[in-house]
């Protein structure tokens, strides 16, 4: 409809020959007599449909209904009694004669996992169970079933010295399979929800649904108060139940094809669905029940919605129409009878189709005459329209490639109209423009301006964010000896390795400054580990340049040395600039200190030294070692510079090594003890580092002084601090 609206409207706009409007009339006179004569059967009919479904869909409720309290009440009564018999001789409850009585009642209703008597006084737990088939372990231990199985008693002694639980295996005829016995155990049937609320309710409670553990089902718990003479509590017999005997009932009530029913509780928890596995979600080892609002399935969460956002007055009855993915759906909401105990609902979803279905059928009919009638010009129509819609919607499809930032996606269409020959020319210009800009604007801003459709504009906001500074070392004797051009390409492989580190640990490149990167991470997408990735990419960078420099070596060029500083600090960032050009960038203390712990390297013979800041952020992941006590120029008070050596996680391409470890060791011990004045101690240290690690720069430098300190001892207030000149 949309494409012949849009066509007329195009061809009125554009002038029509005769012809066209006696088609076009014709075309629209039968169209308007037809639709008022199919839309009349439709309505009436549709409505003697719907009243059918009503009455059908409350049949399959109450069926529904009264199968799941048939299900329920038998086990809730042998429950009831086993707490009445209690209550006439407390003796048969306490003695191992109940236990067969517990196992009948197993074998009474297999849809059962266990029946049990637990006592008030001594927290004692008789609890046997039937084994489900296929289930190979069970216990507090996990512990393999002996083979031929079917029952498993577990008898809790919480006030035995100590606590016990004890698991026996039996089979069917009640013959001894295998036993164990868990000391220590902290297991209190008192403490269960079945126990409480039939204490509480001082009646037989209905436990709301929960997930068993051992079976990963779904199921409820009941139990009943058992008194004696003097209304003095007992204990609480009880039976836990699995619910997969009530998703059976629901799949053979289905109505039609399509037609689902599932069970609700007071919160719109899932109880019982037809697909057993959907009442259940799974999250690596961990089980929970689902609610209706966020199963898996479009039509049931669209019901529920349309169910909250009724008013009083529609709420009033149990049918209503909703569409869900643009199909109509009749749904019903019944509420169980309140002799269950527990505010539970029958949900009841079946496509109106089915019911309506020959109301359609005969309106197909009719328009099928109608459009026998009108072939050829509906044919015509299409193949115009078709001809002019395609090409559009496959720039409409390319725009929105776009705005997902999908740059690589080519527009493939075939048009004979000028305009949108030209449109799709300036979509794929646009697309170039955009490609050629990210490579000067960072992605991830250029992503957000075309997901917001905001306009940069000045300005900035402090956060907090780890910035790096790489330079090479050496490299302005490097560029005396190279050709301009050759440099050029060399630093480029340099730049690409660098660059490529930063942004697949989700950094911004901020800028290139020469020989030396800049770039940040946690801007301008919010980044929880920022102080950690910023490390591993300067951890990265410096292996792969080692390759790099590998391959150099063999071919005979100038290898290229990567210093490393990382900071991390509350900065500002944001767009700067003038009005005719803007960079986003970081400004603040941090970004110097980052730069001149950069320069540190120099000093002190290392690659990639970070401050105490992103020592505290990653101490524990990373393997870092002290260099010294700095006080760098600008800032009065000395840190705790750092050297990265690599991860402490093993397996990892930047894992540390058994002798970065060993040198990390020996470096802090060292360095500690210099710092509290023991320079023997550090001394010590520092020559052991020497020996071991005779290329290692900083144990030089601590060994000179330590020998000046264990002779002439410091002056007043020394710190320890090493005031840094220069970068």
């Amino acid at each position: 409809m949309n494409r012949i609206q849009q066509l007329v409207r195009y061809l009125i706009s554009h002038g029509m020959r005769l012809q066209v409007n006696v088609v076009l009339a014709f075309f629209a006179l039968i169209f308007s007599i037809s639709a008022v004569i199919v839309l009349y059967i439709n309505h009436k009919n549709s409505n003697l449909a719907l009243q059918h479904a009503e009455t059908l869909i409350n049949q399959a409720s109450d069926r529904n209904i009264d199968d799941t309290v048939s299900l329920l009440e038998p086990v809730v009564k042998s429950v009831d009694v086993l707490a009445q018999l209690g209550a006439m001789d407390e003796s048969i409850l306490r003695q191992e004669k109940i236990v067969p009585y517990l196992i009948k009642i197993l074998d009474s209703y297999p849809y059962l996992y266990s029946a049990s008597v637990a006592f008030e006084d001594s927290g004692r737990f008789i609890y046997p169970i039937l084994i489900p088939p296929g289930l190979k372990q069970l216990g507090p231990k996990n512990s393999a079933i002996p083979p031929d199985s079917k029952y498993a008693l577990r008898i809790v002694e919480p006030q035995a010295n100590p606590p016990t639980e004890t698991y026996t295996y039996l089979t069917a005829s009640g013959k001894e399979t295998g036993s164990e016995i868990i000391r220590n155990s902290d297991f209190d049937p008192r403490k269960r929800l079945f126990y409480k609320g039939a204490k509480q309710q001082g009646k037989v409670y209905l436990s709301d649904i929960s997930i068993f553990p051992t079976l990963n089902k779904p199921g409820i718990s009941i139990g009943a108060p058992i008194y004696d003479k003097n209304h003095k509590l007992i204990g609480v017999s009880g039976a836990n139940m699995i619910l997969d005997s009530v998703s059976e009932f629901l799949k053979k009530q289905q109505i039609g094809e399509r037609g689902i029913a599932i069970i609700i509780d007071e919160s719109n928890q899932i109880i019982a669905h037809p697909d057993k596995g959907k009442s259940v979600r799974i999250d690596g080892h961990n089980l929970s029940l689902v609610k209706a609002g966020e199963i898996d399935d479009p039509v049931i969460r669209d019901a529920f919605r349309t169910w909250s956002e009724r008013t009083k007055e529609q709420a009033a009855g149990d049918h209503f129409l909703f569409k869900s993915n643009k199909e109509e759906f009749i749904a019903s909401f019944k509420p169980f009878p309140e002799k269950l105990g527990k505010k539970w609902t029958i949900v009841t979803l079946v496509p109106s189709i089915q019911f309506v279905g020959t109301v359609h059928s005969t309106n197909r009919d009719i328009i099928l005459i109608t459009v026998l009638m009108t072939l050829v010009g509906i044919l015509g129509v299409n193949l115009i329209s078709g001809r002019i819609a395609k090409p559009i919607d496959a720039v409409i499809e390319d725009t929105k490639h776009i705005r997902r930032f999908e740059l690589d996606h080519e527009l493939v269409f075939r048009s004979h109209i000028t305009e949108v020959k030209e449109l799709v020319d300036a979509m794929r210009t646009m697309k170039t423009t955009i490609r050629d800009f990210t490579r000067f604007v960072p992605k991830k801003l250029v992503q957000r301006m075309l997901a917001t459709g905001k306009p940069i504009e000045l300005g900035g906001q402090s956060q907090y964010l780890t910035i790096l500074f790489t330079d090479l070392a050496n490299f302005s004797s490097i560029s005396e000896r190279m050709p301009a051009r050759d440099l050029m390409l060399h630093v480029s492989e340099h730049f690409d390795v660098i660059s490529r580190c930063i942004v697949e640990t989700d950094g911004t490149i901020d800028k290139y400054i020469g020989d030396s990167v800049m770039a940040f991470w946690g801007a301008p997408e919010h980044l929880d580990n920022h102080a950690y990735n910023a490390c591993v990419a300067a951890l990265q960078a410096k292996k792969q340049m080692d390759a790099l420099n590998a391959v150099w070596k063999s071919q005979g060029s100038p290898e290229l040395h990567t210093r490393f500083g990382l900071h991390t600090d509350a900065v500002i960032v944001g767009n700067i600039g003038s009005s005719e050009r803007y960079s986003y960038t970081v400004m603040g203390d941090g970004v110097n200190l980052a730069s001149r712990l950069e320069g540190v390297n120099k000093v002190y013979g290392t690659q990639i030294c970070v401050s105490n800041t992103v020592f505290k952020e990653v101490g524990d992941r990373l393997l870092l070692r002290p260099v010294d006590l700095i006080s760098v120029k600008g800032r009065r008070s000395g840190q705790v510079v750092y050297e990265l050596m690599g991860s402490r996680q093993e397996g990892l391409e930047i894992s540390a090594t058994t002798a970065d470890f060993k040198l990390a060791e020996l470096s802090s011990t060292g360095f500690y003890a210099y710092l509290e004045r023991r320079f023997q101690e550090a001394l010590d240290c520092y020559e052991r580092i020497s020996a071991e690690f005779p290329d290692d720069a900083v144990a030089p430098l601590f060994i000179e002084r330590c020998g000046i300190y264990l002779k002439d001892a410091p002056p007043d207030g020394w710190s320890g601090v090493f005031e840094m000149k220069s970068k």
